[in-house]
């Protein structure tokens, strides 16, 4: 009996320590080049103040990344925030963040200009 749990123990402790260096969260590399990212966030619904940190310092935690946030539009659902005024508002930036709610504008030009960058690759 005691045999046949040899193999047994040892895979659940080998899972288990998988398990667990999965969970540690990687250090960033001092020497590599930071990501630069954006965050563009505001809006409705939600404490966009509270979560522009959890979100830029919990990532920062993990990957060298230089944050820049775009924290416009108040608390309404329509505003028609500045950033999308400029069709290069992306430009400079390794990768875009979107934690924002303006889900009543209905302007699809100032819309188009939001997308355009992704859908531009």
């Amino acid at each position: 009996m005691l045999k046949s749990l040899v193999p047994v123990g040892l895979a659940l402790l080998l899972t288990t320590a998988e398990v667990s260096a999965a969970e540690k969260p990687a250090k960033p590399k001092a020497s590599s080049r930071p990501i630069k990212a954006l965050l563009v966030t505001g809006g409705c619904c939600h404490d966009y103040a509270r979560q522009k940190q959890i979100i830029t310092r919990g990532i920062s935690a993990r990957a060298n990344v230089v944050w820049t946030v775009a924290h416009q539009g108040g608390t309404s659902t329509n505003a028609k925030i500045p950033l999308y005024r400029d069709r290069n508002w992306a430009d400079g930036f390794d990768v875009v963040v979107h934690n924002e709610c303006f889900a009543n504008v209905r302007d699809v030009e100032w819309l188009e200009r939001g997308l355009a960058p992704h859908r531009q690759g």
